[in-house]
């Protein structure tokens, strides 16, 4: 245990961590198609090396499945074919939620049927704690995907074990919703009608898990501070900045890093020629073959610069509330 973390323990006047199930849509080095899958799994990392008793769970998606069946060791099964495959990851136990129906393809499919992809996922996290022989104090979820677990915890669970466990939502990217007809997502968890209002689940006259997730989660954290600011705007709120305020005492800002062992221009595998802060005059190198691999007709002294960008198109927005798409961008 580092020695911030034990001047907060010892401030809280506790000489024990508390027990973390993490759970989300993707986690790199897994399945990954965006930083959503990295910082899960730099994060879970981590708090397992401060010590914290964390563990992992996701869907067995097909890439994984692929990759990673043969050191898997079945756990359980449900009544409904759910399995739970379990799979040590460097001392971190990770549970893959197995149905080849909801995993056995591509991570995100659109429309209904990705909600049922991650209402089924968040169904069976919940159900499985009795199963894996784990009780978490805390749940940390993320993004929409697993947002409808602090609802079903409080809801249905709350007369239960599952019930006394706390949550944490990680808003990574507000702009994906998980908007569904009430209707759909009512007869997939059993929620009640009465939730189906503007200080609960009902967003535009849709249901959405990433908005239950705001109203019931304990704690909110997203990606920065000045993110945290942001999203509670009429600009950057994405219609949710109104809910997202009145939560603004439970909401944190906390800035994403990297891992310095997998983004490490040394011994990364797609740099032609490695380079450190010993010997920066390499990634001159670098820009020469980049220029050469793109064709470009400029010379080595010619200013280079790149940038990443996500684009969210309206005609997608659109047909979003038309479709129900739970996806929500591009």
């Amino acid at each position: 245990m580092n020695s911030q973390l034990q001047k907060i323990m010892e401030a809280k006047n506790t000489g024990v961590l508390p027990r973390i199930l993490m759970a989300g849509a993707e986690c790199a080095p897994f399945a990954k198609t965006g930083g959503l899958a990295d910082v899960i799994g730099t994060l879970t990392r981590e708090l397992h090396a401060l010590g914290f008793d964390i563990r992992l769970m996701l869907p067995f998606h097909r890439v994984i499945k692929d990759q990673y069946r043969e050191n898997v060791r079945h756990i359980a099964s449900f009544s409904v074919d759910l399995g739970f495959e379990l799979y040590d990851w460097e001392g971190i136990p990770v549970y893959f939620i197995d149905n080849e129906y909801y995993f056995g393809h591509a991570l995100y499919c659109g429309g209904n049927f990705e909600g049922e992809q991650y209402a089924c996922f968040s169904r069976a996290a919940i159900e499985a704690l009795p199963l894996i022989g784990f009780q978490p104090d805390i749940i940390h979820v993320n993004d929409w995907h697993t947002a409808i677990i602090p609802m079903l915890l409080s809801t249905q669970y709350d007369a239960g074990r599952q019930g006394r466990v706390r949550t944490i939502l990680s808003i990574h990217n507000l702009h994906y919703q998980g908007r569904f007809n009430f209707g759909f997502v009512a007869d997939l968890l059993g929620i009640q009608d009465k939730y189906f209002q503007k200080d609960c689940i009902e967003f535009h006259g849709d249901a959405s898990f990433l908005k239950a997730g705001i109203v019931f989660a304990d704690k909110l954290v997203t990606v920065s501070p000045t993110y945290a600011q942001e999203i509670r705007t009429p600009y950057y709120g994405e219609g949710l900045d109104g809910i997202l305020e009145t939560r603004a005492d439970d909401l944190t800002g906390i800035l994403n890093g990297i891992d310095t062992a997998v983004f490490n221009p040394a011994s990364d595998p797609w740099i032609p020629f490695p380079y450190d802060a010993a010997s920066l005059q390499v990634k001159q190198k670098n820009k020469e073959a980049l220029i050469a691999e793109l064709g470009l007709t400029i010379g080595p002294g010619t200013p280079l610069g790149g940038e990443k960008l996500r684009a969210f198109l309206p005609w997608h927005r659109r047909e979003h509330r038309e479709t129900g798409d739970g996806t929500d961008g591009v």
